[in-house]
């Protein structure tokens, strides 16, 4: 027999080869002639069990050494690991992107909350990161997933840790006055804010003597359920417009709104209004400056028939379900006009008449179209024919299949002025680029082809072929 060599740092004692006394009685049915035999054979059984023993034992030796050498390998291997190495800079820029600022605030699920309880220097970096804190969307105080501890606590500590970072703020009706008294302090770094209607806002204006250096962003967003106060909002004083120095953008989202609601309007540079009454959108439209852009989105198609269309000079103007306000609207001075709709007789109508210019108005300035429907119908082809498309020089069409619209294009005069085109194919569309090529050869002298994978409003246009067009597509 031959003794086990291995490296094994646990002895077992077991020796190698193994093989029986009488192998020549393995492979027949006879019993061993003598007694002695039978002793040896015996003999051979009982060294073997307990061989099998003390190999047993090793091997639970070796299985508990085996988990503690992969448990050093695995910690180990962590310090390796590259994410060590990074600096605190890239790691707070990895946290900034964890955050959702529209997730409900919950310490238990909010990123940044999250990431702080990871190790001591993710705590360090992420309460060195102000940024992570700035974003509260308060629920109701009794909203039940978040801890027992008290909400106004929890505010106050996620507010101290965002030191001077700019806030974005979002009040639902069940915070009282007292759960978010810390966060009204602040007022002079909220940077957006959403609230429910111009009530609340009078509200907490007036409860604290607020002023919004740097308010940007001011949304007011109330559900349909709501059952609003039969009591008419008191009007924003003279002093309440001159706290909102840095105010742009506007979103309005509420079925009702007062007139008495004085804000900077020459000031905003976005205004999205949804849900209101055409002449309600008329009126905020009269008073906005002609660098914004306003995006009208359900508005109420409910109007008087005495509504007289009023002119206004903006020149960027977004439509989702809302052509009908181009009745109340003449915008010489428009110069890009997005539609996002599935289009009907009326829809057309609505839009043309808005487009062509009639003898007592001046000639439109339309230099930019974007539409975004499910197919370019005939409907289309036809707007896009008459006069109010002449002078257009930039087409941005989102459809399912736009080749009607491209053999429309190529074997006619519409649009004569485009110089930029850019298509967008969704749903379960295909355009082969080079039959586009074939099919508005005829049109310009070069055509140049082009994708990228962005959709936007402010693609740059691309001008620089001579008397050609540009075919950009947009994935």
């Amino acid at each position: 027999m031959t003794s086990c060599n291995s490296s094994c740092p646990v002895h077992c004692g077991a020796t190698l080869p193994l093989q029986s006394p009488f192998p020549e009685l393995l492979s027949s049915n006879i019993a061993p002639s003598t007694d002695a035999h039978s002793a040896i054979i015996y003999e051979a059984i009982q060294k073997a069990r307990m061989d099998a023993a003390r190999v047993e034992t090793a091997f639970v030796q070796l299985s508990a050494r085996r988990s503690e050498l992969n448990d050093f390998i695995r910690k180990n291997s962590s310090i390796l690991s590259p994410i060590r190495r990074f600096p605190a800079e890239i790691l707070s820029q990895i946290f900034g992107r964890c955050v959702r600022p529209n997730d409900t605030f919950n310490p238990r699920r909010h990123a940044a909350w999250v990431v702080a309880r990871v190790c001591r220097r993710w705590r360090a970096v992420a309460l060195d990161t102000p940024e992570l804190w700035c974003h509260f969307v308060v629920p109701d105080s009794r909203f039940p997933q978040l801890p027992q501890r008290n909400l106004e606590t929890l505010l106050k500590m996620q507010l101290n840790r965002s030191r001077h970072a700019q806030l974005s703020i979002e009040l639902a009706a069940g915070p009282t006055m007292l759960d978010v008294m810390d966060i009204l302090a602040a007022s002079a770094r909220w940077g957006a804010v959403t609230l429910l209607n111009e009530a609340q806002f009078h509200r907490f204006a007036k409860h604290h003597s607020a002023h919004y250096p740097q308010l940007q962003r001011l949304c007011f967003s109330e559900p349909d359920t709501m059952q609003r106060s039969r009591t008419p909002s008191l009007p924003l004083d003279a002093d309440m417009v001159n706290s909102l120095p840095a105010l742009t953008e506007l979103l309005w989202d509420a079925p009702i709104f007062r007139k008495q609601l004085m804000l900077p309007w020459a000031q905003l540079s976005l205004c999205e209004l949804r849900r209101v009454q055409i002449a309600d959108f008329q009126w905020i439209v009269s008073f906005l400056p002609p660098t914004a852009h306003v995006t009208a989105i359900k508005i109420g198609r409910w109007f008087h028939p005495s509504l007289i269309a009023k002119e206004s000079q903006i020149q960027s103007l977004r439509l989702e379900h809302s052509s009908i306000v181009l009745i109340a609207l003449i915008a010489p001075m428009l110069k890009k006009l997005d539609l996002d709709e599935h289009l009907t007789n009326e829809d057309v109508s609505f839009i043309t008449s808005f487009m062509n210019p009639s003898k007592s108005t001046p000639p439109s300035l339309l230099e930019h179209l974007r539409i975004r429907s499910g197919d370019i119908s005939a409907f289309w082809i036809k707007m896009l024919d008459s006069t109010c498309a002449r002078d257009v020089v930039r087409l941005d069409i989102s459809c399912r299949d736009p080749r009607g619209f491209l053999e429309a294009l190529g074997s006619g005069d519409l649009v004569p002025s485009l110089r930029t085109l850019a298509i967008r194919v969704h749903g379960t569309g295909n355009t082969d680029i080079e039959l586009v090529r074939r099919m508005l050869a005829a049109r310009k002298p070069t055509v140049r082809t082009e994708s990228f994978k962005r959709w936007e409003w402010d693609f740059p246009e691309r001008n620089d072929l001579e008397g050609g067009l540009d075919v950009v597509f947009l994935e």
